[in-house]
């Protein structure tokens, strides 16, 4: 959702038909401005109604010029949030709830987020490091594909105690030794085997 900037929605005294300029934050360079809060039509020219007042959205910081009809600078302000000062609330993070405790689904920021997943991934944009070089998340998966075989995912096993999952489990073992070796991924679960897999003493397991 883009932000509405206010101050331009309920007027500006003295820019009546006027008009105003969207700059992205300590730039000269013109910011991205909607007509609508899903942030999905963009516009260029905005003219300002009798009041001095017009509805536009962004996304981003922006700093507003508003002229007068005559071009005159009426006023200049700042708009917006950005990552530092948007806060969000998501079962996936935690933050503090209305008590002030730290809780999953808590109130955070987005800087907070991407600062954590940063963290977690080991590389920035949105990459990966592995083996200290940083990749896509898909490149790392790609690369891994041969490696890890999970017994639910990859091999039908059911997990829940009751049905047999002893081919599923013997199924991934002999992929894993057909490769020439491998993980064998067990997700958490109950596994029942009507038949114990095998290992083959050629893995040294």
């Amino acid at each position: 959702m883009a932000s509405l900037v206010a101050p331009l929605a309920c007027g500006i005294s003295g820019a009546s038909s006027g008009s105003a300029e969207f700059y992205q934050q300590g730039t000269s360079a013109f910011a991205t401005v909607y007509s609508d809060p899903e942030g999905v039509t963009q516009v260029t020219t905005h003219t300002l109604d009798a009041y001095g007042g017009i509805s536009r959205y962004v996304e981003e910081r922006v700093d507003v010029v508003v002229l007068s009809a005559g071009g005159a600078t009426v006023r200049t302000f700042s708009w917006g949030t950005d990552a530092r000062e948007a806060r969000v609330e998501n079962l996936g993070f935690t933050g503090t709830d209305a008590e002030g405790a730290t809780v999953a689904g808590g109130r955070t920021t987005v800087d907070a987020v991407l600062t954590s997943l940063y963290a977690s991934l080991g590389a920035t944009d949105g990459n990966v490091l592995v083996n200290g070089s940083s990749t896509t998340l898909s490149e790392a998966l790609s690369s891994s594909a041969g490696l890890v075989y999970n017994i639910k995912s990859g091999y039908g096993a059911v997990g829940d105690g009751i049905a047999d999952d002893g081919p599923e489990i013997q199924a991934a073992i002999n992929a894993a030794v057909t490769a020439g070796g491998g993980i064998i991924y067990v997700p958490h679960g109950t596994y029942a085997c009507a038949t114990p897999p095998v290992v083959p003493n050629s893995t040294g397991k």
